[in-house]
């Protein structure tokens, strides 16, 4: 009795160690599907909704249309980015920027917010011992991480603009 009690259990521990480890189709399927819908916000376009909607505060502003322009203004290595678009602003009187990065990776976005933050540091600096009231706008503005999209918008209406930039990277 023993040995076919023994027996039975070496059986059932065999069919429960092969249960596990049996893949599972349609659980890899549904894993390809989250990847496979996994989309990049399109940040040219996101920009151009940005000029749309505030057009009176981003109609002087200045294209930057190559990562060599992203390394010349704000330090950050060309490698690092996989997409962006960028205007800023050439009148000093009223700080406008707005930069939107999407990193190639984790360690990237860390090394670009770095740099973003490092602007954003200087205007700052820049607007504290120049105009009081454009450092209002700037004090209501910062870097913003979402995943491995970058931002730094440097405007009046600040959240109206964040708003339409993260409900573009949410999807």
């Amino acid at each position: 009795m023993k040995k076919v009690l023994a027996l039975m259990m070496m059986v059932m521990v065999i069919c429960c160690v092969a249960g596990c480890s049996e893949k599972n189709p349609e659980n890899t399927q549904n894993t390809n599907q989250t990847v496979s819908q996994t989309k990049t916000a399109d940040l040219k376009t996101v920009l151009s909704e940005i000029n749309t909607r505030y057009a009176d505060v981003t109609g002087n502003l200045r294209e930057l249309t190559d990562t060599s322009e992203l390394e010349k203004y704000y330090s950050v290595p060309t490698d690092a980015v996989k997409s962006f678009a960028a205007e800023i602003g050439a009148d000093t009187n009223a700080p406008v920027e707005i930069i939107l990065i999407e990193a190639k990776d984790s360690d990237s976005t860390a090394q670009i917010k770095q740099k973003l933050d490092m602007r954003y540091n200087s205007v700052y600096s820049i607007y504290a011992s120049y105009s009081a009231e454009q450092l209002d706008t700037v004090k209501a503005c910062k870097v913003e991480v979402s995943g491995n999209y970058v931002t730094l918008v440097i405007a009046p209406d600040y959240e109206g603009i964040m708003e339409i930039v993260n409900k573009a990277i949410a999807g």
